[in-house]
């Protein structure tokens, strides 16, 4: 919606504002109205919002505490759902041709994985010279009949990844099998159709952390503490990968196998010149919040949640970060990523565009904040010089996210809509003093969810506040979680024993080979 007019834009905002509301007030997403006016209902939506004057007048006087029960939802859905039924037609001739051209490539489609409303993930499988096993790999293409733009900066972007042991690797086409030699392979001889349109990625055959929640659930089974500090250290170090990707940091070596593939993923970490970063930053005005991330990539990855979040291998990682006892977990689906650039911050449409680029439960404060109904234009410009919370758009985003996620792992229930606030006591990130702060997370500190260590739950509460600045430093954060994990003596339910017990009856690996699907049938 660039360059458009100041009407087009004063309509944004209303829907955009009537959308927040109806779910920050009723817990719904509402029906914005359509363009008929023969339906009495639509004609009253539309002259509702149509109403709604913006920016209001005054200023945004703050959260209120808001009475009554907790509304969260037991954790749902069906662990081997692999796509919506209003576009199983659409998915399935997607499908049909993504199979078609792949296979004079010699790739044999295995199964399809999922789909969206946009986008279709298949398992290809390709043989290896010169040895009797295969090598997996997933595709995934638009289910409509082109490589939009999106597609493509979203294979650019998560190039840029490679080597990060806790984000979703890219596969490069032809995809040159673990231990074979890329000299040997056989050139594919024109014509064969292109697959352009195509991204390549690794394949995780356990599957995604709402699989796991479900598996658990199903089996009665809760997450050993163990597990569930392994995997709140693998999200923030997936954030430490999207605001600092390895590639970037010219000391941090992949250890590559005669093919060129990577062989061991580097652990990712905050840069050591982190304070020459922040000097820069400030010099040349890319600081983009005070006392964070100098020097950052300025990545929001919008759609963290429990479905994005998958299990990779055991045994996995350099050798101080092995996975040696619970599988990686590793971040995907960067479809909706984007990079906070001073042109992004200075565009009112994408401003307010962003803020309905989430699931349901996972919308963040930056979004869904009220403070929206006092902003003119773009906050923090000069017409909006005073906003806290509103388009804040930054890592935390992804730090939000990831702590709502990690309430699906403690709870087996999904992030209460609306989201509910109350107080709790932080230690400012800031400047160290002992502060009262709003938080969507203190429910989690219940002691009906005290099987999980008070600590873990309390920065996982504190990574929910709803002022940016009072979530946690990544450093500080990873410091504290992996201190946790390496310094803890942890008792029998936790041990090593019991907890690859736990990862084999609810997150065992599928064998390879499994029944033709009904949807993969022609």
């Amino acid at each position: 919606m660039a360059n458009s007019s100041d009407a087009d834009f004063l309509r944004l905002k209303q829907q955009t504002s009537h959308y927040f509301a109806s779910i920050c007030q009723e817990g719904v997403a509402p029906d914005l109205g359509q363009e008929d006016d023969s339906d009495e209902e639509n004609k009253k939506i539309r002259k509702h919002i149509t109403s709604l004057r913006l920016p209001r007048r005054g200023w945004f006087r703050g959260l209120q505490r808001q009475l009554g029960r907790l509304r969260q939802l037991r954790y749902g859905g069906r662990p081997n759902s692999i796509g919506h039924g209003f576009n199983r037609d659409d998915a399935k001739a997607a499908r049909r041709r993504l199979q078609a051209r792949a296979a004079p490539h010699d790739l044999r489609l295995e199964r399809t994985l999922g789909w969206g409303g946009i986008g279709i993930a298949t398992l290809f499988s390709r043989r290896i010279l010169g040895k009797t096993r295969r090598d997996y790999f997933v595709a995934k293409c638009n289910i409509a009949d082109d490589e939009d733009d999106e597609l493509r900066e979203e294979k650019a972007r998560q190039q840029k990844y490679k080597g990060a042991l806790h984000i979703v690797q890219t596969r490069d086409f032809p995809p040159v099998p673990p231990g074979g030699n890329a000299r040997k392979r056989v050139v594919p001889k024109p014509p064969r159709p292109s697959l352009d349109g195509v991204m390549f990625l690794e394949y995780l055959p356990r599957g995604s952390l709402h699989k796991l929640i479900c598996a658990a659930r199903d089996n009665n089974s809760p997450f050993p503490n163990r597990v569930v500090w392994s995997i709140f250290e693998c999200l923030i170090k997936a954030c430490v990968a999207m605001e600092y990707p390895p590639s970037s940091d010219g000391t941090l070596q992949c250890k590559r196998d005669a093919a060129g593939n990577i062989a061991v993923p580097v652990s990712e970490r905050i840069p050591p010149d982190l304070q020459t970063r922040y000097d820069q930053a400030v010099n040349d005005g890319t600081w983009k919040d005070e006392g964070e991330t100098p020097g950052g990539e300025g990545l929001v990855h919008f759609d963290i949640d429990p479905q994005n979040c998958l299990l990779g291998s055991l045994g996995v990682g350099p050798s101080h970060d092995r996975h040696t006892s619970f599988p990686v977990v590793k971040i995907g689906d960067f479809g909706n990523a984007a990079n906070i650039t001073k042109a992004f911050l200075d565009s009112r449409e994408l401003m307010w565009e962003y803020r309905k680029l989430a699931k349901f439960n996972f919308f963040t404060p930056e979004q869904f904040t009220q403070e929206w109904d006092w902003v003119t234009d773009c906050p923090n410009t000069l017409n909006d010089p005073k906003a806290r919370v509103a388009g804040k758009y930054s890592w935390k985003i992804n730090l939000f996210q990831c702590a709502l996620t990690m309430i699906c792992v403690i709870t087996f229930c999904m992030p209460e809509v609306p989201h509910r606030p109350d107080q709790m006591y932080i230690n400012d990130p800031k400047d160290g003093t002992r502060k009262k702060v709003w938080s969507f997370g203190t429910y989690v500190l219940d002691p009906r969810h005290q099987r999980v260590d008070y600590e873990l739950r309390e920065l996982v509460a504190q990574c929910l506040c709803e002022e940016p600045a009072h979530r946690p430093h990544l450093k500080e954060l990873l410091q504290k979680v992996t201190g946790y994990l390496t310094n803890k003596q942890w008792g029998p339910q936790d041990n090593d024993v019991a907890v690859r017990k736990w990862v084999y009856k609810n997150a065992h690996s599928p064998p390879l080979t499994q029944p033709i699907r009904p949807f993969d049938r022609d």
